[in-house]
């Protein structure tokens, strides 16, 4: 646990959103912007890429993860949901004089082989190049959906793009979210511990 001063207001949480930290792959450097008081945006937690799991706030306490928002018909979905960062660097660029080598728009580099870098297309997202999530972030996120799940009876989760389309396209399109939302509604075999 550490704690972020960005969080407002009690919370009765009935959604789960998931969300890129857009930032660097150390998930300690979005843990540490997330806890700035400058930065006027929290979440809940943040999942590193080996499956570490950080908590910012308590879960009956507002973080300030969807700004402007909204689900199934409820605007203002941080009154409502738990946020869920993974750390991912988000939409990457491939210039055509260097195709080996995947840019973040902060700047930095990724060989596209080493990991697993992949194009891809959607309405909500565009195109664009992505960074696939580890099997051990997809695992700890699964099983604190599940606790979480468990713990408030909450069966529904959002990707951040869906309650804030045409502004935000996080998570990206290589994450499994129709195997979460249906693992958390029961439809899926909570062992299963195949991702991709």
């Amino acid at each position: 646990v550490i704690p972020t001063p960005n969080k407002s207001g009690a919370l009765d949480p009935s959604l789960l959103i998931v969300h890129d930290t857009a930032g660097q792959l150390d998930y300690m450097t979005s843990v540490s912007w997330l806890c700035n008081s400058q930065a006027n945006a929290s979440a809940h937690f943040v999942v590193g890429r080996k499956g570490e799991l950080i908590q910012l706030a308590s879960l009956r306490v507002k973080t300030w993860h969807a700004g402007k928002s909204s689900w199934m018909g409820r605007q203002n979905v941080n009154d409502f949901a738990i946020g869920i960062e993974l750390a991912n660097p988000g939409k990457l660029s491939v210039s055509a004089s260097n195709s080996k080598l995947a840019r973040a728009e902060f700047g930095a580099t990724y060989d596209i082989k080493a990991y697993g870098i992949e194009f891809a297309e959607t309405p909500s997202h565009g195109r664009g190049w992505w960074m696939p999530y580890t099997e051990a972030q997809l695992a700890t996120t699964f099983d604190l959906c599940a606790a979480l799940r468990e713990a408030y009876n909450i069966s529904s989760c959002a990707a951040h793009y869906e309650i804030s389309p045409g502004r935000k396209i996080d998570v990206n399109p290589l994450f499994p979210l129709a195997r979460l939302k249906g693992r958390l509604q029961g439809r899926q075999d909570a062992a299963n511990r195949v991702f991709v």
